[in-house]
């Protein structure tokens, strides 16, 4: 007995390796896989198949077996008379269990695939080498594994073609040439194509086959007598896991399970992905972060590296536990860039890795923005100094330094918040090579000083008349003077000898010029001086230099003083000659 049974599962495993050792097609693996691929190289998975061999009674008395395998034209291998008798010898289900590891998945193809199935149309695929075979629990010594081609449409008409339109759900050993679906199915979609075509490609005879959609697969269902001979209704049960792998199939006849075809493993291969940083992410000297992961698979510990550029930078930790997060805290002798990456690699196996998203490292940072080099900021006025920062500062120091040496302290701390406000103090001196200094108040290591700037105190500047400006009565002079300051009106006033004299204009806009008609009626003098004064506060002003105001010279002719004087000394000679001629 014993003999005999290993004989026919022999004879299985070969008539289940023949038929596709043609299809066994070599090529080099593609990294990039297609995104409808729900797999990956490495994958594990099995099946349980399981024959209810006390519920066939009726099935074999109505000869289904023969009947699905002339409307649905099998072959010897997917026969379900091959399949009862393949495990008829064993009654305790599971009669056998059916392994599958991806081996290799191939670059995507496109190919008239069914042509030997009568479906003439180009198909896009990708062709997955697997290995396969089934294990015998009650007869371990016949366990069998061979290579097995299976291919994954790009969508899902191409899957329903695959699916022979409904025709490969009628035996386990059909169905298990499509235990992969894409990961965009749509089922609803499948079914429209499927029996759209069903009895095109199959004949008027599976006319009474109605096609169901599922969340998950379909259901086919045929009523009594729907086909010639069953005197029960058939129905058909397909189910796909969210990772699109056959998870479920099953025939039932009137109710009773003849058999089904469940997915019990599924071992996906080691896998690590780095999870922070990301590529926004921008991590401080100095400071802790999480890098963070997630891994399938038996990883029991992973090995962190940093690297720069793609290459190889310095070792974080040679070992830690696979438990998703490692605390960092990044040196201080580490270069700030952007181009930093995570590499986390299993301790036990350099093959299982993963590299993070380039992202920065970078050195905490204060840029002051206010003041500039064009600022010109008025002693006892308040300005705002501002400025920014990057990383974890939190109170910053103020300073005024000039001409490159520290001046003075503003504020020894203030929140980091970009801005400062300054009342700048009466005792400064005015000059135009200033700085502000900002410093991070918890590392002195970062600061910045601003541009060079000024601070001026406002002032009036008279510069006309000058010491050497003599101005005649009745004309017209040009006063000019200029400021420095927030001036809008200014008063003119007229001094001799450091005494008012007279207002010239009580308000005139400060645009540095006034055409002033020089009175007839002050006296002749070289004592005079203007004076120029903010409206606003009499504190700003200015007086001129010493200046003449001088008579008209209408009533006056070169040398005019030495001719009355002659005139006189001659008048006088005249009267007293004129007395002596007299007297004599």
């Amino acid at each position: 007995m014993i003999k005999s049974k290993l004989t026919s599962l022999m004879i299985l495993g070969l008539l289940f390796t023949l038929p596709f050792i043609d299809l066994f097609t070599s090529g080099m693996a593609n990294d990039d896989f297609p995104s409808y691929i729900g797999i990956r190289e490495g994958y594990e998975y099995g099946w349980d198949l399981n024959i209810y061999l006390t519920e066939w009674t009726q099935w074999n008395a109505d000869n289904m077996s023969n009947m699905l395998g002339v409307l649905f034209n099998q072959d010897i291998y997917m026969h379900l008379t091959r399949v009862y008798d393949d495990w008829s010898w064993d009654p305790t289900p599971p009669q056998s269990i059916w392994p599958l590891t991806v081996d290799l998945i191939l670059p995507e193809n496109t190919s008239k695939l069914l042509e030997a199935y009568g479906i003439d149309d180009l198909i896009n695929y990708t062709p997955i080498n697997c290995t396969f075979g089934y294990e015998v629990p009650d007869l371990p010594p016949v366990n069998r594994y061979f290579p097995r081609n299976v291919y994954i449409g790009n969508d899902t008409e191409s899957f329903a073609k695959q699916h022979l339109f409904g025709g490969m759900a009628t035996s386990p050993y059909w169905i298990q040439y499509v235990p992969f679906a894409p990961i965009n199915i749509n089922w609803t979609e499948f079914v429209e194509v499927s029996e759209a075509e069903l009895e095109n490609h199959w004949g008027e005879w599976v006319a009474n086959t109605t096609i169901t959609a599922q969340t998950d697969g379909y259901l086919m269902n045929v009523p009594a007598y729907g086909y010639i001979g069953n005197s029960l209704p058939i129905k058909i049960n397909i189910t796909y896991n969210s990772d699109s792998v056959l998870s479920y199939f099953s025939i039932e006849y009137g109710g009773d399970m003849l058999l089904d075809y469940i997915l019990t493993t599924e071992i996906s291969e080691d896998t690590i992905t780095v999870t922070s940083p990301v590529s926004t992410s921008s991590w401080e000297i100095n400071t802790s972060n999480s890098i963070t992961w997630t891994s399938t698979g038996t990883i029991a510990d992973v090995k962190i590296d940093l690297y720069l550029g793609g290459v190889f930078e310095r070792e974080i930790t040679s070992n830690t536990t696979n438990d998703g997060e490692f605390l960092w805290k990044i040196p201080s002798d580490i270069s700030p860039f952007n181009l930093y990456q995570i590499k986390i690699t299993d301790a036990s196996n350099s093959s299982y890795y993963d590299l993070s998203d380039n992202f920065e490292i970078f050195v905490p940072a204060i840029t002051v923005t206010s003041p500039i080099s064009t600022s010109s900021w008025e002693k006892g006025t308040s300005n705002n100094i501002t400025w920014t920062s990057t990383g974890m500062i939190t109170y910053v120091k103020i300073e005024l330094y000039l001409i490159g040496v520290f001046e003075r302290e503003i504020t020894s701390s203030t929140i980091n918040d970009g801005e400062f406000n300054w009342t700048i103090p009466s005792d400064i001196s005015p000059f135009n090579l200033y700085q502000i200094k900002i410093t991070d108040v918890s590392n002195s290591s970062y600061y910045d000083f601003s541009d060079n700037f000024e601070i001026f105190f406002p002032a009036i500047t008279v510069t006309s008349p000058i010491s050497t400006s003599s101005w005649e009565k009745g004309t017209f002079n040009n006063i000019t003077w200029i400021s420095n300051g927030p001036f809008e009106y200014v008063k003119i006033e007229l001094y001799l000898n450091g005494i008012f004299e007279r207002e010239i204009v009580s308000n005139t806009n400060n645009d540095g010029y006034l055409l002033w008609l020089t009175p007839s009626n002050p006296p002749h003098s070289t004592q005079y001086q203007i004076k120029i004064t903010d409206v606003s506060n009499s504190n700003w002003f200015n007086f001129s230099a010493n200046f003449e105001i001088y008579d008209s010279p209408i009533l006056r002719f070169p040398r005019y003083d030495y001719l009355m004087m002659i005139s006189f000394f001659v008048t006088i000679s005249l009267i007293l000659i004129k007395k002596k001629m007299i007297k004599n």
